[in-house]
């Protein structure tokens, strides 16, 4: 993963049109696909990602998260530059 790993989330777009993700999307499913899309990636071992999610109350994990299925989202703030007041 990279430096800047804390702002990596699953693109299941980029998923899908990787060769590693590919072969993996019958085994995964559409549902886990669309609960996967934007969730951030948390650094695993070996440098790969992680992700940890949870379908229909059930607990789970997506190792290993290649850089490939990833996304730079960079984090926006919730203020304005005045000090938070809209004109």
């Amino acid at each position: 993963m990279s430096a800047t790993e804390e702002n990596l989330v699953f693109s299941s777009a980029a998923f899908r049109a990787s060769k590693t993700g590919k072969p993996l999307i019958q085994q995964l499913g559409q549902k886990h696909l669309d609960i996967l899309d934007g969730k951030p990636v948390q650094p695993g071992p070996n440098g790969y990602g992680i992700i940890y999610y949870e379908v229909d109350g059930e607990e789970w994990e997506l190792y290993p998260v290649m850089p490939e299925w990833c996304e730079e989202r960079n984090q926006t703030s919730l203020f304005t530059q005045d000090g938070g007041t809209e004109k």
